[in-house]
């Protein structure tokens, strides 16, 4: 080998070298323009969601706060919290009493055929369950007393009148008579028949 071709392979040896060494320093470190796009979009982003957060619990601490700031009272939605503030169950019971000293007149015109106490084998009774309705003003007030009704039950069980008694309030009353004119009752009986009667009935609301 001549020293021409002597130089010309040490030149293509140097050569080779360089471009392999420059190929080996690419691929070691990735360039600068991929890094910091993707440095910048995530901060950005976690900057945005602090801000976010930062946002939501004053939003809820503005709700939170518009009912404290509200005025109670006075308002007729605000009724039913004095209701639920009442302690104890209330509870209205109806049951069979011997009649009074004084009678109420009926309004019947045949008020005559409803037989008396003394008059039948077996009085009447409820049939199923007795239901009423406490009047909310007396529950509130805890207001409670037995109200003692006339009934003029019919042959088939149903109520034909219903008059209270005087001495009990007014709203108490009204509950009470409501009920008992829409309760079923197994007739009562005189002898082996059905028969009509005039009998009593104390309706007593309770609160427990």
């Amino acid at each position: 080998m001549t020293r021409p071709d002597r130089l010309r392979l040490a030149a293509a040896v140097a050569a080779s070298a360089l471009v392999h060494l420059g190929l080996l320093s690419l691929l070691a470190s990735p360039p600068p323009s991929r890094i910091r796009p993707v440095a910048f979009t995530v901060e950005l982003a976690s900057r945005d969601a602090l801000e976010e957060q930062a946002k939501i619990p004053e939003r809820r601490t503005e709700r939170s706060a518009a009912p404290v700031a509200r005025p109670l009272g006075g308002a007729r939605r605000d009724r039913p919290a004095q209701t639920a503030s009442v302690s104890g169950r209330p509870l209205v019971s109806a049951s069979l009493v011997s009649a009074p000293g004084r009678q109420r007149e009926s309004a019947l015109a045949d008020a005559a055929s409803y037989l008396g106490e003394a008059q039948l084998s077996v009085p009447p009774r409820i049939a199923g369950e007795f239901r009423a309705i406490y009047p909310r003003g007396a529950l509130e007030e805890r207001r409670r007393g037995p109200v003692i009704v006339q009934l003029m039950i019919d042959a088939d069980g149903s109520v034909a009148e219903a008059l209270p008694m005087p001495g009990a309030p007014a709203d108490l009353t009204a509950a009470a008579v409501e009920a008992l004119r829409h309760t079923r009752f197994v007739p009562a009986r005189a002898g082996l028949l059905p028969a009509r009667a005039r009998v009593y009935f104390e309706v007593s609301f309770v609160i427990e």
